[in-house]
């Protein structure tokens, strides 16, 4: 038996004598450099065998082990014989050990060391119970991926990888022996020289942590121990994966692409392809699975699809492969003779083929409203608050905010009043209760799957924060989302327009993409944002045609156009429909009498005149102010007064029965 990390507590001649040099180089905390002669001397081979039996009787840890695994950045805590915690230790989740706490540990008695699996150790342990379970997942192992392995006392193998997001959940019985299970996030392992019961944990003499560095998970273990496999996406544990409905041309596509990678011919990969069909659940046509194939050969050589990335295929990949092995340096005659696709408009500075556009305001707002007519136009060709729709083009609308019953109800108002726009061009996904997150494979590959089979030239997401669980403040995580819905954009040649809110209200001047709520990222990524803002706040005070919230004011930002005027826009409330308003030119900058009575009101009824006329200058000039409240005053709507006070200031008052 070969023992690894052995404790370095033994007192005396003993002691001394394991100073010298070791017959192996040991694993772990102890790094000689020194390598014994074959004459080793045989006491130090009993002091070896005093310090294997204090291992065997003792059954504590080392402090060199607590303070080796802490050092590999492992978050750590102590557990019993029978692998129970001997604290809480859900904290350390979240948080490693302090030194304090490490050192209290070590004077437990009895005690085994445990490492917190997940992200925070950026560890997923693949634990093998069985011999059956070793083997399958060795077969697996393809392309030979060297894995730290520590062997259990049952005879099991745990295999020691980077953290794998997708397989970031505690699981177990998987694979054809039902021996195999998944530690990650939530999840702990007991690690050597840990003992119970039963055994020793002891690292495997080649492949330990000294030797190999962590890998990352092999994607062919990913493809059998992913959550979606428990949910029949897989084959049964007789067959091997078998693939259903759903999920079946994506996955023979990302076959299809390994086995490319792999060096395999396309005749090879379309006999796969057509085999795999045939054992789909239902079957899969076998022209649909050859196409599959010759897509995966019609990217560049470059291109590779990765099966262990979070995205299917990344956005770099997918422009690499559109514009093929042409990234050549030109000079500027060249460039301006060279030819160039035109940019395919879909409607005037709101949306355009591969490219991402967003819709932003202050929650209930009107927005989802703004975008169902303008896919309604879209989708019948016909020009939306004057900006031009050139053709009618096919409109997929994912909502995952609004309940079926409420958008059926907007639609049918909206219809009924424009009994022309009732148009098979405008596909509808309701998915509130089941929301798809894009940061997911499983969903997005549904997503892929949806916009490959119907096509649309235009894919809305409304709203944005459904579609993802990732932090909105985090630039890596919205670079992330954001990659997500340019790939779809660049993937499938349509447009991309995301639904999204403000931030809380700040201090600090924002404008454009910088009022959106989250990371500057989703502000900065998109090629043309719309700002969907409410009336100037002076507009408060005027008595409108309509209710102040009927209102809105877009604003542009735009990457590859001069972005046009604002525009003020009105809602039947009637019909919902927005319109385009004509009342900033009507009210011009003039303030009205009625203003100023409805500030004093919402004031409580009374107001300090220097108080009121400095809010009231921040729209019109001094004179205009002084000329509003004098009309308010002679048409009874306020009444002027002096407080008893230094310098007796005015104050404005509603009068009487106002």
């Amino acid at each position: 038996m070969v023992y690894r990390q052995l404790p370095a507590d033994i007192e005396g001649e003993e002691n001394e004598m394991l100073k010298q040099e070791p017959k192996d180089k040991p694993i772990g905390p102890h790094k000689s450099t020194g390598i014994n002669k074959k004459g080793e001397d045989k006491r130090e081979e009993q002091a070896r065998d005093v310090r294997h039996d204090e291992v065997e009787q003792g059954g504590h840890t080392t402090l060199d082990h607590w303070d080796y695994y802490r050092q590999k950045d492992f978050s750590i805590f102590p557990t019993s014989s029978d692998k129970k915690p001997i604290i809480k230790w859900r904290f350390y989740q979240t948080r490693y050990p302090t030194t304090t706490e490490i050192a209290e540990w070590k004077r437990i008695p009895q005690s085994n060391i445990a490492i917190v699996t997940g992200k925070l150790s950026n560890l997923t342990v693949i634990d093998a119970d069985s011999p059956d379970a070793i083997a399958e997942l060795e077969a697996l192992n393809s392309g030979g991926v060297r894995i730290p392995q520590v062997h259990t006392p049952r005879g099991g193998r745990h295999y020691y990888c980077q953290h794998h997001e997708e397989l970031s959940r505690n699981s177990s019985g998987r694979g054809k022996s039902e021996k195999i299970d998944v530690r990650s996030e939530g999840g702990f392992v007991l690690c050597p020289p840990g003992k119970t019961n039963d055994g020793r944990y002891q690292w495997d003499k080649d492949l330990n942590l000294e030797t190999v560095p962590l890998p990352k998970v092999p994607k062919n273990w990913v493809y059998l121990l992913h959550p979606d496999t428990a949910r029949g996406s897989v084959r049964d544990k007789d067959q091997g994966p078998k693939l259903v409905e759903g999920r079946r041309d994506n996955d023979i596509f990302r076959m299809a692409c390994t086995m490319r990678r792999e060096g395999f011919s396309i005749e090879q990969a379309k006999s796969a392809a057509i085999a795999l069909a045939k054992e789909c659940d239902p079957p899969f046509d076998e022209r649909e699975a050859l196409k599959k194939v010759e897509s995966a050969w019609s990217y560049d050589e470059k291109t590779v699809l990765r099966l262990d990335e979070p995205m299917t295929i990344m956005v770099d990949e997918v422009q690499h492969a559109r514009r093929g092995d042409d990234i050549s340096i030109y000079s500027l005659g060249e460039f301006l003779q060279k030819e160039i696709p035109d940019r395919e408009i879909i409607m005037r500075y709101h949306a355009e083929k591969e490219s991402v556009s967003m819709l932003a305001g202050k929650q209930k707002q009107g927005k989802s409203l703004y975008a169902m007519q303008m896919g309604l136009c879209v989708a019948e060709g016909k020009d939306f608050l004057g900006f031009t729709v050139v053709q009618p083009r096919k409109v997929l609308y994912y909502q995952q905010e609004i309940s079926e019953a409420a958008m059926q109800e907007r639609l049918n108002k909206m219809i009924q009043s424009s009994g022309d726009l009732l148009s098979g061009n405008l596909l509808i996904k309701n998915t509130v209760g089941y929301l798809l997150k894009i940061t997911e494979r499983s969903h997005r590959e549904k997503i892929h799957n949806e916009i490959e089979e119907h096509k649309p030239d235009l894919v809305i997401f409304d709203p944005l924060s459904t579609f993802h669980n990732k932090k909105e403040n985090d630039d890596k995580h919205m670079s992330e989302v954001m990659d997500a819905f340019c790939e779809i954009a660049l993937r499938h040649s349509c447009g991309v327009f995301i639904i999204h809110h403000y931030g809380k209200p700040s201090l600090a001047a924002r404008e454009g993409g910088h009022l959106l709520r989250g990371h500057t990222v989703l502000g900065d990524r998109p090629d043309a944002i719309i700002n969907f803002n409410e009336l100037p706040k002076q507009y408060k005070f005027t008595r409108l045609p309509l209710p102040f919230q009927n209102y809105a004011e877009l604003a542009f930002t735009l990457r590859n156009d001069a972005a046009p005027d604002n525009l003020v826009i009105e809602r039947n409330p009637e019909t919902l429909w927005y319109w385009e308003s004509h009342l900033l030119t009507e009210l011009g900058r003039k303030i009205l009498p009625e203003q100023v009575k409805r500030m004093v009101q919402e004031n409580g009824g009374e107001m300090r005149y220097q108080e009121a006329k400095d809010e009231l200058l921040k729209y019109a000039s001094h004179r205009i102010v002084i000329r509003a409240v004098q009309q308010a005053v002679e048409k009874g709507y306020i009444e002027e007064d002096k407080l008893q006070e230094r310098g007796n200031p005015k104050i404005l008052r509603i009068r009487q029965g106002e």
